[in-house]
C-alpha cells in the first residue's frame, strides 16, 4: 500500500511541475537549466517509481526508483558544479 507521505510527495512534485511549465521561459534564462530541470524530472520519476513499487513489479520499480534518484544527484552536481564554476569566472573577470 503506498504511504501517505509518498502521495504527498507525488502531489507536491506535481505542483512543483505546473510551476516549471507555467515559468518555463523565466527558468531558461538560469545558466545551465536543462540540467537542474532534468534533476527534476529525476526526482519526480524516482517519486513516480517509488509509489508505483507497492502497486506491482516492486523489485523493477524499486529499481528504477533508485536510477531516478541516482540521476537527480548526479545532474544536480553537475548543476551546482557548472554554475559555480560560471559564476567564478564572472567574479573573476570583474
Amino acid at each position: 500500500m503506498v504511504s501517505q507521505a509518498e502521495i504527498l510527495v507525488l502531489l507536491l512534485c506535481s505542483g512543483l511541475l505546473g510551476m516549471v511549465f507555467a515559468f518555463r521561459s523565466s527558468l531558461a534564462q538560469i545558466p545551465y537549466s536543462r540540467l537542474l530541470l532534468g534533476s527534476l524530472f529525476a526526482f519526480v520519476f524516482g517519486s513516480v517509481c517509488t509509489a508505483v513499487e507497492h502497486i506491482f513489479w516492486s523489485g523493477f520499480f524499486n529499481i528504477l526508483e533508485h536510477i531516478g534518484f541516482l540521476l537527480n544527484a548526479v545532474l544536480m552536481a553537475a548543476w551546482c558544479f557548472l554554475a559555480t564554476e560560471e559564476g567564478m569566472a564572472k567574479d573573476a573577470d570583474g
